[in-house]
């Protein structure tokens, strides 16, 4: 069951894979959970008194909109963690395979969808005592890691690097803006094995959900505006 005294979480790209994960372990922890799916889902992950879901496609415009109703559905009124864990994948590892529409079908979720869900949850955010978001990102984000030549072996398309990369950046505009009120960090979550997990996955939704909470919880004022993998690896950007 929520406890009322708890701060609410919301995750976006709940539907699932390590937003459902995220969920599913918020509300266990004891806390009002809304659950941000980009279509109606049966993910049994889901399924918990503690877990509102509402549909909120990240990259319209009107999403402050569902977002603020399914606040009130879910009787938050405080946010003390934001997860933006909403993706796509589009596929073209060469310029020559590369669509210019999955570019931008990939930037306004990984980086515009982020920055209208965190402005729809902002008041909210303010309202909690120690507020955090979480920007789940990825080592391919990094501009030193593809620099360097990228990971061998692991071939991720132009429009997940450039997404990513994008917000990476908006997660640096917003600790510039909100820190140290609001703590902003760029989370990559490890080699998740998702649905769209990368060849060398080797940890589970269900502990990164646990490690990303942890991270949550305890990362100081001091981690606003970093890159990081849990539970203290900083990366390069």
């Amino acid at each position: 069951m929520p406890r009322d005294d708890l701060p609410g979480v919301v995750v976006t790209g709940a539907a699932g894979g390590i937003g459902a994960a995220v969920a599913r372990e918020a509300g266990a922890r004891g806390h009002r959970v809304l659950a941000l799916v980009h279509r109606p889902t049966s993910e049994p992950a889901l399924d918990s008194s503690a877990v509102h879901v509402s549909v909120a496609d990240v990259t319209r415009e009107d999403v402050s909109e569902a977002v603020v109703r399914g606040l009130a559905a879910a009787g938050i009124t405080r946010v003390g963690v934001l997860v933006n864990a909403a993706g796509v994948i589009r596929h073209g590892t060469t310029v020559a395979s590369t669509s210019a529409q999955g570019v931008t079908e990939s930037l306004d979720v990984h980086c515009t969808g982020v920055l209208r869900v965190t402005r729809a949850c902002l008041p909210a955010l303010l309202r909690a005592p120690r507020p955090v978001v979480l920007n789940l990102t990825s080592r391919h984000g990094s501009l030193s890691l593809a620099a360097s030549g990228g990971v061998p072996g692991v071939p991720v398309s132009y429009a997940y690097r450039i997404a990513k990369a994008a917000q990476n950046m908006l997660t640096v505009c917003l600790h510039q803006e909100l820190s140290p009120r609001v703590r902003i960090l760029a989370v990559h979550p490890g080699r998740v094995a998702t649905a769209i997990a990368p060849a060398d996955a080797d940890r589970s939704p269900g502990v990164t959900a646990g490690h990303l909470l942890d991270l949550a919880e305890n990362a100081p004022s001091e981690w606003s505006g970093r890159f990081l993998e849990p539970p203290a690896t900083f990366l390069e950007w």
